[in-house]
């Protein structure tokens, strides 16, 4: 809940790109390096709805890229 409105409060005062930046960092750590597996629920159902929609696309391009190969680190 608490991740899910800091997306929100990002795109909010203007920095949509840092809440992409943030939730790519994320779904690094959940999809690719597996550290926060117990959250990939929490980020298809809260935090990347929360994002703009052409944000969402982005992510979920880079969810699906980091399922079927480890991509690197966000830049």
């Amino acid at each position: 809940m608490r991740i899910t409105r800091i997306i929100r409060c990002m795109s909010l005062l203007g920095f949509e790109r840092l809440s992409v930046d943030f939730v790519k960092f994320l779904v690094h750590e959940i999809y690719c390096e597996r550290t926060l597996e117990c959250c990939h629920h929490s980020m298809e159902n809260f935090w990347v709805p929360a994002l703009q929609p052409a944000e969402q696309t982005e992510a979920r391009q880079f969810i699906d890229d980091c399922n079927t190969t480890t991509a690197p680190p966000p830049q």
